[in-house]
Formats: structure tokens, C-alpha cells, sequence
């Protein structure tokens, strides 16, 4: 392995110093630690040691196939700054840093993950499908968020998180913060479970909801926006269609993207 002389550290030079075979490195380890029945699992730094602690995959780029973690119980990976496609599925992921990452749609995060920081992520249309222990989404844009079946968010910070459009049912939510957390029209939380906290503030729609095992009222305070933003798109879709531009028009409505950090909620 390779050791730095000197450490990058904004995202473009830690980008940079990534190239195909380094990539498919860090791909082949995680391949073959799958294969091993039991973990806890390791991957070596392109530029590091076996034992170095935290393991710098930091920037690295997914690239069109992205990055699948597969069946491994991994700790103290930090993919700060990582751009790309992230699939996390059947594995436990502790201590593990993506601050700053780019993650692309289509990004999954699946079955556990503790004590792990996302920390000004961009994460749109992510899909979280699993248990969330401790884990620190601070000013992460989660914009158009989906859930798993049961999942389960204990002790997270969603503070300054964008929600914008995210479509949360289903969801357990325990001793969560939702504090300055940014909801659009199209934010909705349905048939979650909260404890501990209470729901975000806002024009978000809120159904089937019980707070502290008391159910809450059903709102929709941006019923009338959210129905706006739906005939916009709509109308945009049905020109770009005539001009032979459907595919440059988004699958389903979006908000537009917020110009302030909104009002606070929750604990």
C-alpha cells in the first residue's frame, strides 16, 4: 500500500488522488470479505496500513457501477467526501464517517448502522432500510428520503437535515431530534412511531402518527402547495412532451430547493 506524503484534504484533491485501480481495490476487499462467513470484516486503505484506524477510503468515487457493501460487519470506514452510488445491504456499519459525501439516487443503506455521521451529506432520494443507532445526519439533504419495511432510528440527529419531499411511512423513531429540520409540502410522515420527540414543524403532511404512544392529530398544513407544485409539474411535463422533452422532465413533483433553514421541531 501507499502512504501520502502530504494529507489532502478538501473534497476535489481527495477525489483526485483516486484512480480506476485504486477503486477496484477497495471493490475486490469488500468482495472477498463477503465471502468470509463471520466478521467482523476488514479493508485496507489504498494508503495505509492493515492496522491503521480509521480506514481513509475518504473521496472516493463510485463511479457508474457505484460501491456495494454486501454481507460484511465493518467499523471505522471514513468515506468522507465520497461521490456515487452507495449500497450498503445486509451489513453492520459502526463508526463509520460519510461527511460531506455526494451520494448518488439510488443510494440504499440497509440492515444496521451505529455510532455513523453523514454530517452536510447530500443523500437524494436515499432509501433507509434498516436500524440507525446513534447516528448523526446534521445538515444532511435528504431530500425525497424513503424508508425500509420497520425501520428504526434510535438516538439520531436529523438537526439542520433537509426533508424536503421525503416520504417517511412506517417509521421508529427514539429519542430523535428534529431540531431547524427543513420539510416541504411534500414532506410526509405516515404511520411512524415517535418517542422521545416530537415531529418536525412545518407544511408537512402528518398521518397515522403517535408521539410518546399518543396519537397525534392528522395534518397537512401545505395541502394547498403541495397541490401547486403538483400542477406545475404537470403542466412542465405535458409542454415537454409536445416539444419531444419528456425525459428532461423529473419522474414526480419536487419542491424547490429551500432558501432558508425554516422553523425548528422535535427535541
Amino acid at each position: 500500500m501507499a502512504h501520502e506524503t502530504t494529507r489532502p484534504s478538501t473534497p476535489a484533491a481527495l477525489r483526485r488522488r483516486w484512480d480506476e485501480q485504486r477503486v477496484d481495490q477497495v471493490r475486490d476487499q469488500l468482495e472477498q470479505q463477503a465471502k468470509v462467513a463471520r466478521g467482523p470484516h476488514r479493508v485496507v486503505s489504498p494508503w495505509g496500513a492493515a492496522d491503521d484506524v480509521p480506514v481513509d477510503l475518504r473521496g472516493l468515487p463510485g463511479g457508474k457501477d457505484g460501491l456495494a457493501v454486501h454481507y460484511v460487519t465493518l467499523g471505522s470506514l471514513d468515506l468522507s467526501h465520497m461521490k456515487g452510488r452507495l449500497h450498503v445491504y445486509q451489513s453492520e456499519l459502526a463508526g463509520c464517517t460519510l461527511d460531506g459525501a455526494a451520494l448518488s439516487v439510488g443510494s440504499i443503506l440497509g440492515r444496521r448502522l451505529e455510532r455513523c455521521t453523514f454530517v452536510a451529506a447530500r443523500m437524494p432520494k436515499v432509501r433507509l432500510a434498516g436500524t440507525f443507532v446513534d447516528c448523526d445526519f446534521t445538515g444532511a439533504s435528504l431530500r425525497g428520503a424513503t424508508l425500509g419495511e420497520n425501520a428504526t432510528f434510535e438516538r439520531c440527529s436529523f438537526d439542520e437535515a433537509d426533508l424536503s419531499d421525503a416520504r417517511l411511512v412506517g417509521g421508529r423513531f427514539v429519542d430523535c431530534t428534529f431540531g431547524a429540520t427543513v420539510v416541504s409540502p411534500l414532506t410526509s410522515f405516515e404511520r411512524c412511531e415517535l418517542r422521545g420527540s416530537g415531529l418536525p414543524v412545518g407544511e408537512l403532511r402528518v398521518e397515522g402518527c403517535t408521539v410518546d404512544g399518543e396519537r397525534v392529530a392528522d395534518r397537512w398544513d401545505g395541502r394547498v402547495s403541495a397541490e401547486e407544485i403538483e400542477d406545475q409539474f404537470l403542466a412542465a411535463y405535458v409542454e415537454a412532451a409536445a416539444a419531444g422533452r419528456a425525459g428532461a422532465v423529473p419522474l414526480e413533483p419536487e419542491s424547490p430547493l429551500p432558501t432558508d433553514r425554516g422553523d425548528s421541531g422535535g427535541r
